[in-house]
């Protein structure tokens, strides 16, 4: 019998077998492998930029927030010319101290919260459903300088105050006053 010799044969053949058998590996089993951990790490880098955002936004609220309560004592101004009540006692006492301080004498008040309100025009006043309106009506005496001076201190005050007429009466020949009615509107948040 006759013997083959693989030898040579077995040396040509296995390493090109073996070549392809890591290629075929390589591309079959660790290819995939490499992708997955690319996008992974594309997911990640990702994932890192957002995470970076959020604490940006969170950083900015912060600082807002911050900068809101550092500012909350500037803010009362704005609290007390639109309050969240009526504050009705507090109103009434304020025009009186405005007329005093005008050097005119308080003769009347009348004070409501209103309901339909007329503007200059005559015609019912278009509101938000959060602001509400308060009449008020109130009869001072005194010269017409401290009129004057009252229109301006009720300019200069805190409360906002929007003076819608004012009516002028006689003057007394004895005391040289005249009295005067004023309408005004006051506002409050609801």
């Amino acid at each position: 019998m006759r013997q083959i010799d693989f030898s040579h044969l077995s040396s040509a053949l296995l390493v090109p077998v073996l070549v392809l058998a890591g290629i075929a590996f390589s591309y079959f089993m660790v290819w995939p492998q490499y992708v997955r951990i690319k996008d992974s790490k594309a997911d990640l880098a990702a994932r890192e930029a957002t995470v970076r955002e959020r604490r940006t936004s969170v950083e900015s609220i912060n600082a807002l927030v911050a900068d809101l309560q550092s500012k909350r004592t500037s803010l009362q101004p704005v609290e007390e010319s639109l309050p969240r009540t009526p504050d009705i006692p507090e109103l009434l006492a304020n025009l009186e101290f405005l007329a005093r301080q005008s050097g005119l004498i308080v003769e009347n008040i009348s004070i409501q919260l209103a309901q339909d309100v007329l503007g200059p025009d005559g015609l019912p006043r278009q509101t938000e459903n959060d602001l509400g309106i308060i009449q008020v009506d109130f009869s001072v005496s005194g010269q017409y300088p401290q009129l004057r001076a009252l229109i301006l201190n009720m300019e200069a005050n805190l409360r906002l105050l929007d003076i819608q007429a004012i009516n002028f009466g006689a003057v007394n020949d004895e005391t040289q006053t005249q009295s005067y009615s004023v309408r005004l509107q006051a506002y409050y948040q609801k």
